[in-house]
């Protein structure tokens, strides 16, 4: 199962602002995908809670049938930034994360995660590369296994390529927890 979180621009109450962006997006065009999705959807004004999007696994777990050793989150921008707080809060639950143009640092920082790949342009107006950069060196002094992507492209929208990736779903697949 692959938990997907949009970034600020998708927030509302119009489904079809989740599916114009990221994994949603390729889906739409992808009907053989080897994983479950689960898309939410923040209203205006909220803010991604790892304890929430913990207790939203229980539900989608408890619903289809997933293998609990192989739950993957990703999200973009600020969704990008939930996934790393996720995966860092629930090491023992997410066994990998991939986080894309993440806008910044996870407040409580980035460590727990084991396994992370962080994709970025390396000319996004809005937030730098640098980002990615800094927060792959903070997990690999977590002892986590980073692999960072920059594509040589201008705006933030990485998405669209990391996304389209086969090798993106490949590594997910190489990754599981322990329990």
């Amino acid at each position: 199962m692959i938990l997907f979180l949009h970034g600020d621009g998708e927030r509302g109450d119009d489904l079809a602002l989740v599916k114009r962006e990221g994994l949603p997006r390729i889906l739409e065009h992808n009907r053989d995908f080897r994983f479950v999705v689960v898309a939410p959807q923040l209203r205006k004004g909220e803010k991604w809670s790892a304890q929430l999007l913990d207790r939203l696994l229980d539900h989608a777990s408890g619903t289809y049938r997933v293998d609990p050793r192989r739950v993957y989150v990703t999200g973009l921008s600020s969704g990008a930034v939930a996934s790393l707080a996720l995966a860092a809060f629930r090491p023992d639950r997410v066994a990998a994360a991939a986080a894309v143009s993440p806008n910044k640092t996870p407040g409580d920082g980035p460590c727990g995660a084991a396994a992370v790949w962080l994709f970025h342009n390396a000319y996004d107006e809005r937030v730098p590369a640098r980002v990615s950069r800094r927060l792959a060196r903070a997990l690999e002094a977590c002892g986590a296994e980073v692999r960072l992507t920059i594509f040589p492209k201008a705006g933030h929208d990485a998405w669209s390529d990391a996304y389209a990736q086969g090798d993106l779903y490949r590594w997910l697949l190489e990754h599981r927890t322990g329990g």
